[in-house]
């Protein structure tokens, strides 16, 4: 009592994904196995030593108990998963004696003509080793606190006498503490005799007699001055006739005074005729928290569930609930992807955008119907999945729909999308699939004449016919259309009018051709491709034109060498301001083949020249491209 005991082991041969530790009782008479304590550990490494210390408690909401004195087994087992498939290495186990009883000898010495040692060998109150200890301790009307204690070897004796010391739980035997006694099982006559000049030790909780011969002893009270409540047996989830499925967390309280076990049944139909238990026993009281995890693969149908409470005197108390239990997995959910999607025919996977809608139907068409929860999806694996938004319900079949779009985080290329039914109590449809291929990318429209680059002059046309040079592709093209309308509103065309539409990818090449003797001259319009793909992915570059002659606003200059006059003028360039100092409002203008800049206001009147040829450095020679800054 109050100390711990070492657990060792080694998992050999490959790393285990889970190492179980469980700590039961065992019921010597009948073997029944009772869990107390349970550990689990995740990704141990082979051939490396481990170990588990157990300090003998029992936690209960945070709040340690120590175990009842007897016989313990540790049961370890290793498992590995090999691609879905468990594979459990073989179960090791080992004796653990939990004992709440010790002798002070300090002033004496064990007499045995064998030369033996001193053995403690501990009895739960539901064992004995010899049945006429039950027999008299009912005749007699007693009830052991905690445990039998035979004291080994026979016929060893102390001599003068030793103390035997037994430890009690103060919180068992709160308000009865002064009616504990230690009795003697006296072997000549088959009765429990109180063993004189005990002392009750009530700060270290346990009782102290002088013994002499080693045999039974137990710490006792009598029945007749000590009021033990009955045990308490509740279940409070699942409720009464509600829908339950694969494992069942079991709700409730098992508790009472001198708390012996609870145990589980379940039996077919409402009124069982026949119970069958399940396993573990537990030997720790629980209140309004879980009890057990009910697994139940393999039924169907109604059931009923029955919790029995068992006190260390023999008292019991027990309740029940019927359940409903649904274990068949949906099968019915189908799906139907909706638009915009392209199927070429040929086996490839169906081209969908972010926007088209995967709608999915399901329906609970099992014996026991649960009804559908939800369906969800997993792009590109079948482990990572989502919960998909219900849209509507069929009002002829009761279907559920459910609607799911792929995020257009996922990149353009083929994608398998994952996808199952969920019912109400947690059963899952066996997940189907289909690959499509992602496609958010817009086409490329662009027009390469005229252009949005087009400055000046360069927006003017004034022919009758003009064609139109661009460029449209996509992996997935469907077709592009050359539209044209007028800019100002109220100017006709008011809508856009098609110049030429096709099915056909063009790149540097005519869109078609704008026939401009119908329209309106000296006027603003808008020319624009719209390109689409397949699945509806569209681009539109515009760019705007004047049909007409352009105006002219001044003319000057004259063929020649002389200042203001010419030999092919090649660029102008403008002030940036029409006002101010130094070269605001002028005109600068490229004279190639005179090998100079000439300067003009913007009337047309020459201001100067410079730069012009010669051997000198930084002059001119041929100026092309001119501008200002």
């Amino acid at each position: 009592l109050g100390e711990h005991t070492t657990i060792h082991y080694t998992v050999r041969n490959h790393t285990a994904d889970t190492v179980s530790v469980g700590i039961y009782r065992i019921r010597r008479t009948d073997g029944a196995q009772f869990l107390f304590k349970e550990y689990s550990f995740n990704n141990v490494q082979k051939n490396v030593p481990q170990e588990v210390v157990w300090n003998g408690t029992v936690y209960i909401d945070s709040y340690p108990l120590p175990v009842l004195p007897g016989l313990y087994v540790c049961r370890i087992n290793a498992a590995r998963n090999l691609t879905g498939e468990i594979e459990t290495a073989t179960e090791k186990s080992g004796e653990i004696r939990v004992i709440w009883a010790g002798i002070d000898s300090e002033s004496t010495s064990l007499e045995n003509p064998g030369n033996a040692n001193l053995f403690i060998e501990p009895y739960g109150p539901d064992e004995s080793p010899d049945t006429a200890i039950i027999f008299a301790m009912n005749v007699q009307g007693l009830a052991p606190v905690n445990a039998i204690y035979d004291l080994q070897p026979d016929g060893a004796f102390y001599d003068p006498p030793a103390i035997l010391i037994i430890y009690y739980d103060p919180q068992e035997v709160a308000g009865f503490e002064d009616k504990l006694k230690i009795f003697k099982f006296d072997t000549e006559i088959n009765e429990w005799v109180e063993v004189p000049d005990q002392i009750l030790d009530m700060v270290n909780h346990c009782l102290k007699v002088p013994i002499s011969h080693l045999s039974y002893y137990s710490l006792m009270f009598a029945k007749s001055e000590v009021n033990i409540s009955p045990p308490i047996a509740q279940i409070t989830y699942p409720a009464q006739m509600s829908l339950a499925g694969r494992n069942i967390e079991v709700k409730g309280t098992a508790k009472g005074m001198l708390f012996g076990s609870y145990r589980f049944e379940y039996g077919a139909g409402a009124f069982p005729d026949t119970w069958t238990l399940i396993e573990p026993v537990y030997g720790y009281p629980v209140e309004s928290s879980t009890l057990t995890i009910w697994n139940t693969t393999g039924l169907e149908g109604i059931y009923t569930l029955r919790l029995t409470v068992a006190n260390r005197i023999g008292d019991t108390a027990s309740t029940q609930v019927t359940i409903i239990i649904d274990n068949t997995n949906p099968t019915t959910t189908t799906l139907t992807i909706g638009e915009p999607k392209y199927n070429y025919g040929n086996g490839t996977p169906v081209v969908v955008t972010s926007h088209t809608p995967f709608v999915f139907s399901s329906l609970d068409t099992g014996a026991v119907q649960s009804g559908i929860a939800w369906v969800e999806c997993s792009v590109d694996n079948d482990t990572s999945w989502i919960i998909v938004t219900q849209t509507g319900e069929d009002t002829i079949t009761g279907a559920r729909i459910f609607t799911f779009s792929i995020p257009d985080t996922y990149p353009d290329c083929q994608h398998t999308v994952y996808y199952r039914g969920v019912d109400n109590v947690g059963n899952c449809e066996d997940s189907r699939s289909v690959t499509i291929t992602l496609d958010n990318s817009k086409p490329v429209a662009l027009l390469l004449y005229p252009s949005k680059e087009d400055k000046g002059i360069c927006k003017v046309i004034n022919s009758n016919t003009m064609s139109i040079i661009g460029t449209t592709t996509d992996i997935h093209f469907s077709r592009y259309s050359l539209q044209l309308k007028a800019m100002k509103d109220g100017e006709t065309p008011t809508g856009w009018i098609v110049i030429n539409e096709a099915e056909l990818q063009k790149e540097t090449q005519s869109l078609g051709v704008w026939t401009t003797a119908q329209f309106t001259k000296s006027r603003w319009y808008y020319i624009r491709i719209v390109s689409s793909d397949k699945v509806n992915n569209t681009s539109i570059d515009t760019v705007s034109i004047f049909l007409g002659d352009p105006e002219v606003k001044l003319v000057f200059g004259s063929h020649g060498n002389d200042n203001g006059e010419f030999k092919e003028p090649y660029g102008i360039a403008f002030s940036p301001t029409q006002t101010g100092s130094d070269n605001s409002g002028c005109i600068f203008v490229t004279d190639n083949k005179n090998d100079r800049v000439q300067k003009f206001d913007m009337n047309g009147n020459f201001l100067l020249s410079f730069n012009g040829r010669s051997e000198e450095s930084h002059k001119l020679k041929k100026p092309s491209g001119i501008a200002v800054t």
